[in-house]
């Protein structure tokens, strides 16, 4: 039987109280984020995007406004040549249930969210070490820019960005 998947993607203050909880589980589970402040994080983002399988949210991914301090330190490990609020926002929060991997989860999420954001327009960027994360940026537009740094959670990550006007 073919899996079907829906597709939901809504500002943090439209999610019902489970929704934001599933999210900030699956971010964990992610384990590439600091835990302190998440949930407030989570709450401050753009707009969240939800993939649901049977009644049960098994992918996640957002568009972040990162918050100052993170975004110095990539601009400082990859050596851009960007002041930090023109950095406006951030693809991330990305993660998939393992048994549900490979389908196009991930990808048709961050499409959905990218979609989104064109009615809004700004800078957008993404920093991951994830081949085939990074040839979905190409692939939508953004351009990797500076250097191949190591973050705390991964190596070789790169920085990606794409500006939108609206």
């Amino acid at each position: 039987m073919e899996e079907i998947y829906k597709y939901v993607v809504k500002r943090p203050d439209e999610c019902k109280p489970s929704e934001i909880d599933k999210f900030h589980e699956l971010v964990l589970k992610g384990g590439k984020v600091q835990k302190k402040g998440l949930k407030e994080r989570i709450q401050n983002c753009l707009i969240l995007g939800f993939c649901v399988n049977s009644g049960e949210i098994i992918g996640i991914s957002s568009i972040k406004r990162p918050q100052k301090s993170y975004v110095e330190k990539i601009i400082n490990k990859a050596k851009l040549d960007r002041k930090w609020n023109e950095l406006e926002y951030e693809i991330g929060y990305s993660f998939t249930e393992k048994e549900f991997r490979r389908n196009g989860i991930s990808s048709q999420l961050k499409t959905s969210l990218i979609e989104q954001v064109k009615k809004i327009g700004g800078k957008f960027f993404s920093t991951t070490a994830i081949a085939s994360s990074q040839r979905f940026l190409e692939e939508k537009g953004f351009k990797q820019v500076g250097e191949i740094y190591d973050g705390d959670n991964d190596k070789d990550l790169k920085y990606y960005e794409l500006i939108i006007k609206n």
